[in-house]
């Protein structure tokens, strides 16, 4: 079963461009790590909002590649609906922070913003907003304990 998300980049004007991922949405060894360790820069999460919504989130970009066919994937990319499988409107969308924030149709939602990765986990919702740096150190923490 995957665990889905969604992640988004916090735009001057106050609204998010967002894309959603099917697959590994958690935070811990999932798409936060993977957001926080490889996608630290603007620069790096605007290609990534580019390619529109994923099915899996990879360490790189990558290149186009085979979406069915599963023995030739490189596990390191990304693998998106549209550039992999050809798939129409699955761009990335502008959405208000509210509705980013309120439509709960996703576990998990990833904001980068301030240069920073952020996440709201929306099964704990009164958790509130965090950063992922955070949340992985108070596991690690936990780890050690």
């Amino acid at each position: 079963m995957s665990t889905n998300s969604r992640i988004g980049k916090l735009l001057p004007d106050g609204r998010v461009r967002a894309i959603t991922c099917h697959f590994d949405g958690y935070v811990e060894g999932g798409v936060g790590e993977d957001l926080l360790n490889h996608y630290s820069d603007s620069s790096k999460v605007d290609s990534l909002l580019d390619l529109g919504n994923l099915s899996a989130l990879g360490k790189e970009i990558g290149e186009q590649q085979d979406f069915n066919d599963f023995t030739s994937h490189n596990q390191n990319w990304c693998l998106a609906y549209g550039r992999d499988r050809g798939e129409s409107k699955m761009e990335s969308k502008i959405v208000s922070l509210e509705e980013f924030q309120t439509n709960l149709d996703w576990p998990y939602l990833y904001l980068f913003k301030e240069g920073e990765w952020t996440f709201l986990d929306t099964y704990n919702r009164y958790s509130g907003w965090q950063t992922i740096s955070s949340a992985l150190n108070n596991i690690n923490t936990e780890d050690e304990n």
